[in-house]
């Protein structure tokens, strides 16, 4: 660019001034146009591609499609991946205003109809106009509206698409993720660069986890024995603590194990990965793969857990009942495989294998490698070690890399950055199926008191106080058990205000809020949440 150029480019484009080797004033405008769509940290890496193309048509074409895919990957209110959580807040409220003219310009009444106790007598019609009405608008920005048909309750559906809440965590959502597939695209996810979840994402979650610390840490409750805790400290005391939930899925696996060799199951270590379409780089050459049709790893958690559906379904119609854990672990470019340990009866080990094969290889039977790298079965030998050491390190890389050989920085961070892939896609990363409620066992283990051996929950309390797993499976039923048959099953109750004794009502469907409060079993109940808190300063003062 000569001296002319580069004085035009300062005046007109001062934003491209750092770029100016790598384009040409006449294209400067557009350049500077579609760059706009992108964050601002990535423009050399995408400009390095632009000027890796040949002709200055092929550079044009590639910029431009790359930005309106980037754009189409976006609610359509959004324009930009650049943009911060207070524009956001800003669009939310735009469209809030929007959305609520729409409902009031169908149903005049609305702000009063929607916004007080309400029943559905002569109104299920009006309902159902207005909830498809707003469900349109939402589509057209290319956001997930709530789905009323599901339990037909288009009242309460109508009432959060009215929310600022619901706006507001939407977008927040959908742009984190656009970003990530944007990097995704861009060649900024994989084991070169950054694995498992860009750098850009990898460094927005870290920002987002110590914001989280400092509001535990400020943040005061006190009981109704008057005791005063932090946040942080009574978080620190949950499964939200990675020792504690680390600690928890050994013991449900090494229960599960034991309950497997006194019936005498056989143990099959199953692994199955997604088809090469739901890969966007290849391993072997870091190069971006040609089969990729641009799904997310969000897509490729649904095409899984669709999978094990048909599965467990297929087994189901032959008689066959399994149990065990899944876990969902991200492959260098961000895409999920699903390690699991399943227990079954030793005569229908082979019936499991063939069915979970022919599933796993319906989609793309015939690609390279689908045999070989799509479906892997390693049927457990005791002489090697237990079926909990098969799984155990996969465990400790997705949490805080304990137990594993050369604990390092480098293991704390790739654990880092596989809680942020899982955050940000919104990937459930285990998964146990077949056996006990975990949730029972989370409440059973507060009761401090020894219970009488007359009380039906005797056994279960007895088993989960000493962290027997296996115990409180068998005290529970056993293993293959629905959970409206079992025996014990979790006590709900509603929620009353503390200072003025009400009931408190669900914000969206205006109904009594109802949360576990213990346990019940033969017509007696269990209390394990009699404390009452409220939230209040350090010195504990309202």
């Amino acid at each position: 660019m000569n001296q002319k150029d580069m004085q035009r480019l300062e005046a007109l484009y001062p934003d491209l001034v750092p770029f100016s080797e790598m384009i040409e004033i006449d294209d400067a405008k557009f350049i500077l146009q579609k760059l706009s769509v992108f964050p601002r940290p990535s423009w050399p890496r995408v400009l390095r591609r632009y000027r890796g193309k040949g002709s200055k048509r092929e550079r044009n074409l590639f910029l431009y499609e790359f930005a309106e895919e980037t754009r189409n990957s976006l609610p359509s209110c959004i324009k930009s991946l650049d943009i911060d959580s207070e524009e956001i807040n800003t669009i939310a409220k735009y469209q809030l205003g929007r959305i609520t003219e729409i409902a009031k310009g169908v149903l005049y009444e609305v702000e009063d109809h929607f916004h007080a106790p309400y029943t559905y007598t002569g109104r299920a019609n009006s309902d159902k106009i207005l909830y498809t009405s707003l469900r349109l608008y939402m589509e057209r920005l290319r956001l997930i509206p709530p789905d009323a048909y599901t339990h037909q309750n288009f009242a309460s559906c109508i009432r959060k698409m009215l929310c600022i809440k619901t706006w507001r965590r939407q977008l927040h959502v959908e742009l984190k993720r656009a970003r990530e597939k944007f990097f995704i695209s861009l060649g900024e996810v994989n084991q070169s660069n950054g694995l498992y979840i860009s750098n850009f994402g990898a460094e927005k979650r870290k920002h987002e986890k110590i914001a989280n610390q400092e509001f535990l840490a400020s943040t005061y409750m006190k009981n109704s024995k008057g005791e005063i805790f932090s946040l942080l400290k009574l978080s620190n005391a949950t499964v939200a603590n990675p020792i504690n939930r680390r600690n928890e899925l050994m013991a449900r696996l090494a229960g599960a194990e034991q309950e497997a060799n006194r019936r005498g199951d056989i143990g099959l270590f199953l692994t199955i990965t997604c088809p090469s379409r739901f890969h966007s780089t290849l391993s072997t050459t870091g190069q971006q793969n040609p089969k990729w049709d641009g799904s997310t790893p969000k897509q490729a958690s649904q095409y899984l857990s669709k999978l094990w559906q048909k599965i467990r379904a297929a087994l189901s119609r032959q008689q066959i009942r399994i149990y065990g854990i899944r876990i969902s672990e991200p492959q260098h470019d961000a895409t999920p495989h699903w390690h699991m340990l399943v227990f079954v009866a030793p005569e229908y080990t082979q019936n499991l294998i063939e069915t979970a094969k022919e599933y796993a290889l319906q989609d793309s039977p015939n690609e390279p490698g689908a045999t070989k790298y799509r479906f892997d079965v390693e049927i457990i030998d005791k002489r090697k070690g237990t079926a909990t050491s098969y799984i155990a390190k996969y465990i400790s890389k997705n949490i805080d890399g304990f137990g594993l050989e050369h604990v390092d920085n480098e293991i704390l961070i790739k654990a880092f950055r596989v809680e942020a892939w899982a955050s940000c896609w919104g990937i459930r990363q285990f998964q146990s199926f077949g056996m006990p409620s975990i949730t029972g066992w989370r409440e059973i283990r507060k009761v401090e008191r020894e219970l009488p051996e007359s009380s039906p929950f005797h056994l279960t309390h007895k088993a989960a106080d000493s962290g027997d797993f296996a115990g409180y499976i068998r005290a529970m039923g056993g293993v293959c058990i629905p959970a409206k048959e079992r025996s014990i099953k979790l006590l709900y109750d509603a929620q009353f205000a503390q200072e003025s004794g009400e009931v408190k009502l669900s914000q969206y469907t205006h109904e009594p809020v109802f949360k576990v409060v213990g346990l019940q079993a033969e017509g007696k109940r269990l209390l394990t949440r009699s404390e009452r808190w409220q939230r209040c300063s350090e010195t504990g003062a309202a």
